[in-house]
């Protein structure tokens, strides 16, 4: 009897253990312009985790920076920021972080599965040279122009503006390369939420597109189409 109460509690362990032992990279589920407690605080509304490299990084910036994971505890630090995150599996594919002052993010795990040869830079000019016909429906002009916000300072200096003629706002977009894959960022007004997809194929009709986090009026966005 002993020894079969000590078997299921190994196996209980093992269970728990195992659950929050995660592999790849992981996405908040939201975008937006939700910004950071601090930057001095571990945690962000766009952050990445890579459970591979152990480490955090925004989805709009190419820094990163080292973390310690504790996986039985499912604890997250990172050397020089205050705080940590709690982490734990939600569903097959989606984690429940909690981080300091109460915050709390859902990531969504990235599949690396679309290689793309090309460029970041090679990708951004060709949907600014060949970009034609409606997206979604909407007049959008993807820009070779630095977006500003309102008021006219910069807001990133990797983030183009999107000319939104259907409302005659101006928005964003910028194109990131991760791990030879690459996803397009697009926001179509001043505080309006941001949808990311990846991009799947580049063929002569455009841009095939998967979605990452996807808002109302770019729901179900398949294509990019260009006019070659």
């Amino acid at each position: 009897m002993r020894q079969i109460l000590g078997l299921l509690v190994f196996i209980m362990t093992m269970t728990t253990t195992s659950a929050q032992e995660f592999r790849g990279t992981w996405l908040v589920d939201h975008g937006g312009f939700a910004d950071n407690i601090s930057p001095k605080i571990i945690g962000s509304s766009r952050m990445m985790i890579d459970f591979d490299t152990k480490l955090i990084s925004d989805f709009d910036t190419k820094g990163a920076y080292p973390i310690s994971i504790k996986s039985k505890k499912g604890r997250i630090k990172a050397k020089g920021k205050k705080g940590k995150l709690i982490y734990k599996k939600t569903t097959h594919n989606t984690i429940l972080v909690q981080g300091p002052k109460k915050t709390k993010y859902n990531l969504k795990k990235l599949e690396f599965i679309h290689d793309i040869d090309w460029s970041k830079e090679d990708i951004e000019d060709f949907i600014i040279e060949q970009q034609c016909n409606a997206t979604n429906g909407l007049a959008l002009k993807f820009m070779n122009k630095s977006y500003s916000t309102v008021g006219g300072s910069n807001f990133n200096r990797d983030y183009y503006s999107l000319s939104n003629k259907s409302t005659g706002r101006t928005g964003y977009w910028f194109v990131r390369k991760i791990e030879g894959n690459a996803f397009i960022a697009i926001m179509l007004g001043d505080n309006e939420p941001e949808s990311i997809f990846q991009i799947t194929s580049i063929t002569l009709n455009g841009l095939k597109l998967q979605p990452v986090l996807e808002y109302e009026q770019l729901k179900n966005l398949k294509l990019i189409t260009t006019c070659l």
